[in-house]
């Protein structure tokens, strides 16, 4: 059932989630000795021994929380579909079943000045790292944009535009975030009409990609994509370096939960916050802001006792 799942994923071009069905999957076929399990026979206790022996070998609870909400899922649309909502007898999830592990992840957020810091790079144009940055400025600049949706923007999606002497001076961002197919339409900062005017935006056909990492609807422009994430995440790293912050891990994360914390320090509500994001609930915003607080109260006892 779980690799019908797959195939109807990989049609509508959800590869990521085909991928996420997938390693699911295949973690609970290679702990029931690499072979198939019948849904039944996932059971409380057999969850708990999975997850005890993920531990043993050093895997997150994260990781072990990914396989396990792959497999909650496969389970729960086949009883939707199989057994007409009615639950089997030895169903594991819910109330009073068995509980994902889970942690909290690492703070990804950087603070302003970091950012400026960033943005204030002299680097040679075209090159690699040129392009880096623009990416990490553009994705800051529009909420926290994520890199496949920067990799999928078409010149039309570019709209409201205003031209002066061929230059971009004013416009809206407008784009179909491909997480949530939530639709966004956002006014074009300073920087981000600074950036299109570098990548000549008044030259481009309306199908044409923005910048130049584009994107293949299909498995192998999924894997090239994850590809382009990789390398760009390691120049992220290389620009942290040139600003003289070598431990500072930036991946194409680090724009969007920066933009929801630097928003939250300058007093905006988590509710308007998790609208600029796109989050379908509080609960959501409230994961991205859980470390922030214990930032602000340290500040704030600094500030008090000195």
């Amino acid at each position: 059932f779980g690799l019908k799942l797959i195939e109807r994923a990989q049609v509508r071009q959800e590869h990521a989630t085909a991928r996420w069905y997938k390693n699911g999957i295949d973690a609970i076929k290679q702990f029931n000795d690499d072979k198939d399990i019948a849904l039944n026979n996932i059971t409380v206790s057999f969850l708990e021994r999975f997850s005890s022996e993920h531990i043993s070998r050093g895997n997150s609870k994260n990781t072990i929380s990914a396989y396990l909400r792959a497999v909650r899922a496969i389970t729960n649309y086949a009883v939707k579909e199989e057994l007409k909502g009615k639950r089997f007898d030895n169903y594991p999830w819910g109330i009073g079943g068995f509980s994902i592990p889970s942690q909290a992840t690492k703070k990804r957020a950087i603070k302003k000045n970091l950012i400026e810091d960033i943005r204030n790079l002299n680097l040679e144009k075209d090159s690699e790292l040129w392009n880096a940055q623009n990416y990490f400025i553009w994705m800051f600049n529009n909420r926290g944009m994520n890199f496949i949706d920067i990799a999928k923007l078409k010149r039309k999606q570019i709209t409201e535009t205003v031209f002066k002497k061929k230059l971009l001076v004013s416009g809206r961002n407008e784009y179909v975030r491909s997480k949530t197919d939530k639709d966004f339409s956002i006014k074009l900062t300073t920087d981000s009409i600074r950036i299109l005017n570098l990548y000549n935006v008044f030259d481009k056909a309306p199908e044409d990609f923005v910048f130049p990492i584009g994107f293949e609807y299909s498995k192998k422009g999924w894997d090239e994509h994850c590809q382009k994430i990789k390398m760009n995440n390691e120049r992220f790293k290389k620009l942290a370096s040139l600003i003289g912050e070598k431990e500072l891990k930036i991946t194409t994360y680090v724009a969007r939960h920066s933009w929801a914390t630097i928003a939250k320090r300058s007093g905006i509500s988590n509710a308007i916050i998790g609208e600029g994001l796109g989050h379908g609930d509080s609960k959501t915003t409230e994961i991205y802001l859980e470390e922030f607080e214990e930032d602000v109260l340290d500040d704030a006892n600094d500030l008090i006792v000195s």
